[in-house]
C-alpha cells in the first residue's frame, strides 16, 4: 500500500468510526428518553394518588368539623 491508500484508509475508518459513535450515542439518548418518560408517568401516578389522598382528608375534616359543631351547641346549650 502506498502512502496515499494509508491515508484515504484511515481517514475512512476514522468516519466509519465517528458514525458508529453517533449511532450509539442516539440510541443512548432514547434510553434516556425512554427513562425520562417512565419518570414522569410515576409522577403523574403520584399526584393522582395526592388528589385522592387530599380529597379523603378533606372528607374527614368536613366530618370532624359538623362533630364539632354539634358539641359545640350542645354545650352552648347546657
Amino acid at each position: 500500500m502506498t502512502d496515499a491508500q494509508i491515508q484515504i484508509f484511515l481517514h475512512v475508518l476514522t468516519m466509519l468510526m465517528v458514525v458508529a459513535g453517533v449511532l450509539f450515542n442516539n440510541t443512548r439518548l432514547g434510553d434516556v428518553h425512554k427513562r425520562i418518560d417512565d419518570v414522569h408517568k410515576r409522577i403523574d401516578d403520584i399526584n393522582k394518588r395526592l388528589d385522592l389522598l387530599q380529597s379523603v382528608v378533606l372528607s374527614k375534616l368536613e366530618e370532624l368539623d359538623s362533630r364539632l359543631t354539634v358539641i359545640e351547641s350542645r354545650l352552648s346549650q347546657g
